[in-house]
């Protein structure tokens, strides 16, 4: 199964398929995308070291899709926590990575720890930043590198994006979600958050103009 939704997927991205051959794989891949447990599936294809940029563009485009429609409601807790578990160990493990993943993959990645932050973070974690953070910053007193701090900001920029400015689009529901989620942030995460902003604006100024710029712009959405 693995292989066939492989070379359905590099088919449906290449553009030199023929294009009858393009719609089948299309509509394989969203067959699989659709199927029961599919995002335990695509989380596995994650961790494939070969699994090239359209594979894991399309496998984080699944987690997506699950943590945005019904199929997340009808998980069970633990497997809630193993879906968690999992995005945060592949994004310790590729967040390193030399050369760095494309920026598509990246933003997407984002998108989907905002996601699981908005989903989680009022039951199964509630330490979502404390986790962040430890997973991409430097210890105090120690040197930050560029790629994983800059990820840091963009996953708050997500997070912001979904939960904040997001909220003007969405049902009533939902709604209300978000104001609880973003009361809980205010109380537990964004005096820290601020802290660690202003520093990562002091450290790179020089080393890194790109991330002291996000870093000041992440404080000016407070």
């Amino acid at each position: 199964m693995e292989a066939q939704v492989v070379a359905a997927i590099g088919c449906a991205f290449d553009p030199r398929t023929e294009i009858g051959l393009k719609q089948r794989a299309t509509a394989f891949c969203e067959q699989a995308k659709a199927a029961p447990g599919a995002w335990r599936f695509f989380l596995q294809l994650l961790a494939v070291p070969a699994s090239t940029d359209a594979v894991v563009f399309f496998s984080l485009g699944a987690l997506q899709e699950t943590l945005s429609g019904g199929a997340y409601d009808a998980l069970t807790t633990e497997e809630r926590c193993e879906l968690r578990v999992g995005v945060v160990a592949w994004m310790r493990d590729v967040v390193h990575r030399s050369p760095p993943l494309a920026k598509f993959h990246t933003n997407k990645l984002a998108v989907v720890l905002a996601q699981l932050v908005q989903r989680q973070i009022l039951t199964e974690w509630p330490n979502a930043f404390d986790e962040l953070h430890a997973a991409l910053l430097a210890a105090p007193g120690q040197v930050n590198a560029p790629q994983p701090a800059r990820f840091f900001l963009r996953v708050f920029r997500s997070i912001d994006e979904e939960i904040v400015r997001g909220s003007a689009h969405v049902v009533a529901a939902q709604r209300t979600h978000n104001n609880k989620v973003k009361d809980a942030m205010r109380r537990t995460c964004v005096p820290r958050l601020v802290e660690v902003w202003c520093g990562l604006v002091e450290e790179f100024r020089d080393a890194a103009p790109g991330v002291r710029r996000l870093a000041s712009k992440s404080l000016a959405t407070m």
